[in-house]
């Protein structure tokens, strides 16, 4: 009964069902996008969050009654649903409202227009809200916002060469020579590597290294990891590959952990393989 109350209130000082409509129309929430924030991401996936804002211009409360959603990343569709969410908007208030959604990089890699190694893509979410207004009923007002979402790359790590230091008949120390490039536009940290190489199939060492290496962004450098041999722990024919600077079939792998320097990325570690061929040079 109060909506028609408010209603026929309306009409009397707006003066026919003109300004009626006019004043019903000035009485729907406004809603605005306020657009999006990272609030994690990392090298797998982002977790996006919308801040929606919602002013109500009734000298009562209204509610909320839920959303609808639809998320298009390269212009493809990639994630659309529902959400029942009751919110209790106060009478000539303002209330925000996050819509947190998780983006797994690897599906985004999936979609068509050749977005594999891409370091961002293009977004669109189109919004709908489900309101219960006075003398209107339920009602969906819709909004929309578009803009970037950064991918993330990992690290390029490649081993370029294989060095003999100092080579004896008990052991040798090698020094492993690596390449790292950073494809991304913000910079990394690299704190700390676990490594170990494998010669035609066999271990031969492995060590760590805390590295305070910095990556500018788009940047590379060159680092050379410390390796020492034990021959009686792997055999005298590791000797006589060094001794003669053969190649070999090898298998580099390593623990990398650091950070990036980008909003919601925090600490990060990740697993490295690369094999083939190489000469072990004296």
């Amino acid at each position: 009964m109060h909506k028609w109350c408010l209603a026929a209130a309306i009409l009397v000082l707006t003066g026919g069902c003109a300004g009626l409509e006019q004043a019903l129309e000035d009485r729907k929430p406004k809603v605005s996008m306020e657009g999006m924030r990272l609030a994690a991401v990392d090298f797998d996936r982002a977790r996006v969050v919308f801040d929606v804002v919602i002013d109500n211009p009734n000298p009562v409360g209204i509610d909320l009654a839920g959303f609808d959603y639809v998320l298009r990343l390269g212009g493809n569709e990639f994630l659309s649903g529902k959400r029942d969410r009751a919110v209790r908007l106060p009478p000539d208030g303002r209330e925000s409202i996050a819509i947190p959604l998780d983006i797994p990089f690897a599906r985004v890699a999936e979609l068509p227009g050749d977005l594999r190694g891409r370091q961002s893509v293009d977004y669109g979410l189109d919004l709908g809200l489900d309101f219960d207004l006075p003398a209107l009923g339920r009602q969906r007002l819709g909004t929309s916002t578009t803009g970037n979402i950064p991918i993330p790359q990992r690290p390029g790590i490649s081993l370029e060469g294989v060095r003999v230091a100092e080579l004896g008949l008990s052991g040798a120390e090698l020094v492993l020579e690596l390449g790292i490039d950073n494809p991304n536009d913000f910079g990394i940290d690299l704190d700390r590597l676990v490594y170990a190489l494998a010669i035609n199939g066999r271990r031969w060492a492995g060590s760590s290294r805390e590295t305070g290496l910095s990556l500018a962004p788009e940047g590379s450098t060159a680092v050379e990891l410390p390796l020492k041999v034990n021959f009686g722990a792997i055999g005298m024919g590791a000797y006589e590959l060094l001794r003669g600077g053969a190649s070999a079939d090898y298998r580099f792998t390593a623990d990398i952990a650091g950070d990036a320097g980008l909003q919601g990325f925090g600490a990060f570690d990740f697993p490295v393989e690369r094999s083939g061929r190489i000469n072990l040079a004296r």
